[in-house]
Parts: C-alpha cells; sequence; structure tokens
C-alpha cells in the first residue's frame, strides 16, 4: 500500500518538473539564474552519472529480458529502474539548465547536449509512462529503450567534447606518443 502511493508521489513530482522545465524551455533567454542556484547548476557533471547508470540498468532489462528470472520481476525492476532514472535525469536537466543560464559562449556542441539530454530525460519518461501499457508490445518498449541507451551515448559524447575538448576521447589513438623512459 505505501510502495503504490510513493510511486504515485514520484510520478507528481516527474509531471511537475516536466512542465518546470518546459517553462524554463519557453522562457530561458529572460531567465536569471540567482547566485545560490547556481550552485546547484554547477553540480550538473556530479549528479549526471547516476541517472546514466539506472537508466542503462533500465534499458538492458528491456532489451535482456532474460536477465531476471520471471517477468513480474522485469516488469517490476524495469519500471522502477525507469521511474528512478528519469526522476533523476529531471535533475540532471535542470542542473543543466541552471549551469547553461550562467550564460557564457552557446557552441553548437552546447546546443546538441541540450537537446539531447532533453530527449533522454522525455523518452525515458514516455518510456515509463507507457511500460505497462506496451507489454505487449515488446518491439516498441525494445526500440524505445535502445533509443534511450543510444541518445545517453551521444549526449555524454558531446557533454565530454564541452568538458574535456572535442578530441578527448580519441586523442590517445592520433595524439603524438610518449615514451617511458625506464
Amino acid at each position: 500500500m505505501h510502495s503504490r502511493k510513493f510511486r504515485r508521489l514520484l510520478e507528481q513530482i516527474l509531471f511537475s518538473v516536466h512542465i518546470f522545465v518546459l517553462v524554463i524551455l519557453v522562457a530561458e533567454n529572460s531567465i536569471v539564474i540567482p547566485d545560490w542556484l547556481q550552485v546547484l547548476g554547477r553540480l550538473h557533471p556530479l549528479v549526471l552519472h547516476f541517472p546514466i547508470v539506472v537508466l542503462l540498468l533500465a534499458v538492458g532489462i528491456i532489451l535482456f529480458p532474460g536477465l531476471l528470472k520471471t517477468p513480474t520481476d522485469q516488469f517490476y525492476y524495469g519500471s522502477s529502474l525507469l521511474l528512478f532514472g528519469s526522476l533523476f535525469s529531471a535533475i540532471t536537466v535542470v542542473a543543466g539548465f541552471f549551469l547553461y543560464l550562467e550564460g557564457g559562449e552557446s557552441t553548437a556542441t552546447l546546443q546538441y547536449h541540450k537537446w539531447t539530454g532533453l530527449a533522454v530525460f522525455w523518452i525515458s519518461s514516455f518510456l515509463y509512462w507507457y511500460y505497462n501499457k506496451l507489454g505487449k508490445l515488446s518491439r516498441v518498449k525494445k526500440i524505445l529503450a535502445s533509443l534511450v541507451g543510444g541518445l545517453i551515448i551521444v549526449t555524454g559524447h558531446f557533454g565530454a567534447s564541452i568538458t574535456h575538448g572535442e578530441d578527448f576521447i580519441t586523442a590517445p589513438l592520433f595524439g603524438p606518443k610518449i615514451e617511458m623512459v625506464s
């Protein structure tokens, strides 16, 4: 009984954050973030790792249903991970917006990161809301889960490019070799 009430509360929070994010999107050119909220924005790089892991676990359960013993376990854990992953991606999106609204140069990479991050949030939430309704449409669930997984990788790449530079991942392959002297 309490579990159902708690889940409903989390669902209402998730819905409310969607409205909040839409308001931020519509009014982003008019919003000035106070100093005390800039601290939340600067936590974006810290909080983003948790929803990535949780959502990738949910994606794994959906794409590989044999990982769990029973369909009941698959549904329960898949649904719960999607809910928590969506909620924590909401926190990440809001923190990212606060960081973005601090100002600075808005590059194409930053815009791609913003929109793919929003897509992860929206599609993972959509997948959660319709998870039990898509029970017989496991192909649709798998397509949406694959999309979430792919978007997480793309969004992470754009974020790493912003933070570490465009060639951060491939630099060891193409950069100068440093020889170790013994």
